[in-house]
């Protein structure tokens, strides 16, 4: 068993918790049986890859090598991703959600499991199935940058979007997982995407103390206060 809820729940420091979300990740990319569980999208290893990779980045960034700090992971649907204890501070509690398309991506990995490789970016076309097999083309042609950059601008929307309008309150942070290995990679790609947040945010209502906008390969790191924001919707 490569994950169990118990041991994703358990309570870490940030160092702690990045360091064993990396040994894991290698351990199950070590081996196709380990491979093919990590993209099952099976709820435990779709939770270690949607939620809590994405808390240990933010908590590395945020609370770089804090010993005092304890991460505490929510499995479960109540509301809020994981708790953050900080000594002297009231409990803190972070929501976080994935900037992508989850059909797509399912696709993308059936071609991949099929053909060995696949386009990330590349348009799908499903045809008609043939009998009971399900046809998925993705054709392995450049797609360009800005196509990139305007599509996963449109998920960022979305999912801000539909964090509108729902009660959470200030103890609360909300974190965005965005595509920054092909999207958003560069200086230009960055500017954007700021630029649209910024625009996002003034226009919608979204009841958290801050957002977080945070790249997948954790090098973005982008933090927007939204207190004053709402106070003046």
């Amino acid at each position: 068993m490569y994950l169990t809820q118990a041991q994703m729940e358990q309570p870490r420091a940030p160092g702690e918790l990045l360091s064993w979300v990396e040994s894991k990740g290698r351990e199950m990319a070590s081996t196709r049986e380990g491979k093919t569980y990590a993209r099952s999208r099976a709820p435990l290893p779709k939770k270690f890859c949607e939620e809590l990779r994405p808390l240990a980045l933010f908590a590395a960034h945020r609370y770089g090598g804090r010993s005092d700090v304890r991460l505490l992971p929510n499995l479960n649907n109540e509301g809020f991703d994981a708790r953050i204890t900080v000594p002297g501070e009231a409990p803190a509690f972070v929501e976080i959600t994935y900037a992508k398309d989850g059909r797509d991506e399912a696709l993308r990995f059936e071609v991949l499991r099929r053909d060995r490789r696949v386009n990330w970016l590349a348009p799908i076309t499903e045809l008609p199935p043939k009998g009971r097999q399900r046809r998925v083309i993705i054709p392995n042609d450049m797609v360009p940058k800005d196509n990139t950059v305007r599509a996963n601008l449109n998920l960022v929307a979305s999912r801000l979007r539909g964090k509108a309008n729902a009660s959470y309150g200030l103890q609360y942070t909300l974190i965005v997982v965005v595509d920054d290995y092909t999207a958003f990679n560069d200086r230009q790609g960055v500017e954007i995407l700021d630029r649209f947040v910024k625009a996002q945010i003034s226009s919608i209502r979204l009841d958290f103390r801050e957002l977080v906008i945070l790249g997948a390969s954790g090098r973005l790191f982008l933090t927007y206060g939204l207190a004053s924001a709402r106070s003046n919707q």
